[in-house]
C-alpha cells in the first residue's frame, strides 16, 4: 500500500502566505491546522482532495501572527507536522 506524503512547506520563512503540498494515494479528506507554540490554533481547514499531488496556499497575513508556526496535515495515510517561520 502506498502511503500519503507531505512535501516541505514553501517559502520558509514566509511573509504573507506559504504553500502546503501533499501526495495522496487515493481520494481522501485532509485536515490542515496551524498552531502557535503556545498551542493556540490559528488556522484550520478540512476538505476533500483528489489522489495525487495537492497544493494548498495558506494566507498567514490574516493570522496576525509572527514567529514559529506548527503546521499539521492529517489524512487517511498519516499525520505530518512541519514548521514554518512567519515574518
Amino acid at each position: 500500500r502506498i502511503q500519503a506524503s507531505v512535501l516541505p512547506l514553501f517559502p520558509n520563512p514566509a511573509t504573507d502566505r506559504f504553500t502546503v503540498q501533499f501526495d495522496l494515494p487515493e481520494d481522501s479528506d485532509a485536515a490542515i491546522q496551524c498552531y502557535a507554540p503556545t498551542g493556540q490554533m490559528l488556522y484550520s481547514q478540512t476538505a476533500s482532495y483528489a489522489a495525487g499531488l495537492n497544493s494548498v496556499s495558506i494566507n498567514v497575513s490574516e493570522m496576525h501572527y509572527t514567529g514559529l508556526l506548527f503546521v499539521k496535515v492529517e489524512m487517511a495515510g498519516g499525520r505530518f507536522v512541519q514548521t514554518v517561520v512567519v515574518k
